[in-house]
């Protein structure tokens, strides 16, 4: 499976979540996600492959790329010949990862809590985007007050908040007015 594991995360990194999106998000992601499920007995694989994907639609349709995301990972893992139900159970937490999801396993709402947690943890990050959306900082400062709001919201995980308090709590005190 690393071999396998290891094309997905060049294809990834080269097509879908290139530069700063690969480095200070995806891989947060999948940092987190292998953390919880040391920690809450989860399937690292299904966690792995999910985590590298689930922002694969991002660059297409922002506002529906856990659809995209989805399809294009069903697409990747069928050509890399998964098993079926590794397919399901990706394609699952993937589309369950946002704030308007409702994961139904164990491994969807480790991945909707990685991804809250990897946006608390890569705050200048979230600045970058920030600032490339609006254009210009106060915008910035909005657009990540309102994306560590979201992000606290998805963490439903007592384990998860534990990890991410701290770098949640000085983003809160930066952020303050």
């Amino acid at each position: 499976m690393p071999d396998k594991i290891e094309r997905i995360k060049k294809l990834v990194n080269e097509e879908y979540c290139f530069g700063d999106d690969y480095k200070y998000h995806t891989l947060l992601v999948v940092k987190y996600a292998k953390i919880l499920a040391d920690k809450l007995h989860a399937d690292k694989e299904i966690l792995e492959l999910a985590a590298l994907l689930h922002d694969t639609g991002v660059k297409d349709r922002d506002d529906i790329h856990e659809r995209v995301g989805a399809e294009r990972a069903d697409k990747i893992l069928r050509e890399m010949k998964y098993p079926e139900e590794t397919i399901q159970r990706v394609k699952k937490c993937i589309l369950t990862h946002r704030t308007s999801g409702r994961p139904k396993s164990k491994e969807a709402e480790i991945i909707r809590n990685a991804d809250a947690m990897a946006h608390i943890a890569a705050l200048p990050f979230l600045f970058k985007v920030g600032l490339d959306r609006t254009g210009n900082l106060e915008g910035a400062i909005a657009w990540v007050k309102k994306k560590l709001d979201k992000a606290d919201k998805k963490l439903t995980m007592k384990e998860a908040r534990k990890i991410i308090k701290d770098k949640y709590d000085a983003a809160k005190i930066l952020l303050s007015d």
